[in-house]
C-alpha cells in the first residue's frame, strides 16, 4: 500500500508538470495533492490509534486532488475534459465524494467511501491526459 501511494503521488506531480494545456493553478495544486499523496505513504497509520500526520496529509491531498479540475479549467482548451463544465462537474463529483468519506469516518462504509473517493481521484488524472492528447492529436494532424 505504501509503494502504490507514493508511487501514485509521484505520478500526479509528473502529470502536474506535464499537462500543458491545464491552467497553471489547477497543475499547481494537482502538484500539492500528489506531494501529499507521498506524505500520506511516508506517515502510515499505526497499527492501534491514529497518526494525526497521515491525518493532515490525506486531507490536503483528498481536497487538492478534489478541488483541481475547477482550477486546471480552460476555455478552448481543445481538450473536452478540461472545458469549464465538465471540469467544474468533475469538482462537484470528486468533492462529493470527499464529503461522502468525512461523513463515513465513523460510519459503517468508511472503506467504501474511501476507495471510492481514492480511486476516483487517482482516474481522473489519467483520464483527462488520455482525452487531452487524443483531442491535441485531431488538431496536429490534418
Amino acid at each position: 500500500m505504501t509503494s502504490a501511494l507514493a508511487g501514485l503521488g509521484a505520478c500526479h506531480v509528473i502529470t502536474a508538470v506535464g499537462l500543458g494545456p491545464a491552467r497553471r493553478r489547477g497543475r499547481l495544486v494537482l502538484g500539492i495533492g500528489g506531494t501529499a499523496t507521498v506524505m500520506v505513504a511516508a506517515f502510515p497509520q499505526p497499527v492501534s490509534g491514529n497518526s494525526v500526520a497521515h491525518t493532515v496529509a490525506a486531507s490536503v491531498a483528498f481536497i487538492a486532488l478534489g478541488s483541481w479540475p475547477a482550477l486546471a479549467a480552460r476555455r478552448g482548451a481543445g481538450a473536452p475534459l478540461l472545458a469549464w463544465p465538465c471540469s467544474v462537474a468533475s469538482t462537484v463529483a470528486l468533492l462529493g465524494l470527499v464529503v461522502w468519506f468525512a461523513a463515513e469516518l465513523h460510519g459503517g462504509e468508511r472503506g467504501l467511501a474511501e476507495r471510492a473517493t481514492a480511486g476516483a481521484q487517482a482516474l481522473w488524472p489519467l483520464a483527462v491526459v488520455v482525452t487531452t492528447r487524443r483531442a491535441l492529436s485531431r488538431v496536429l494532424v490534418p
